[in-house]
């Protein structure tokens, strides 16, 4: 929700502390999910760090999927 009002607020005044702001939340985002993996989880490190960006590689592929198929469907019903 941050992220989003921070980019609402950007696209409203246009400063630029609001974009930097943004990409640092973005950033935090990432490495927090990752810590909670580790934490919650109590596996070392690098296996943690691996089953984590195996996940955000799934994520990306289902995502990418669902897009096509959205993008298909729309297509066809136009």
């Amino acid at each position: 929700l941050v992220f989003y009002g921070l980019d609402a607020l950007y696209a409203a005044t246009g400063w630029s502390v609001l974009k930097i702001l943004r990409a640092a939340t973005g950033v935090y985002i990432f490495f927090y999910c990752l810590i909670a993996m580790y934490k919650f989880y109590g596996q070392g490190f690098i296996k943690t760090a691996f089953k984590y960006f195996i996940l955000l590689f799934v994520c990306s592929i289902l995502s990418a999927l669902v897009l096509g198929i959205f993008l298909i469907t729309a297509y066809f019903q136009v």
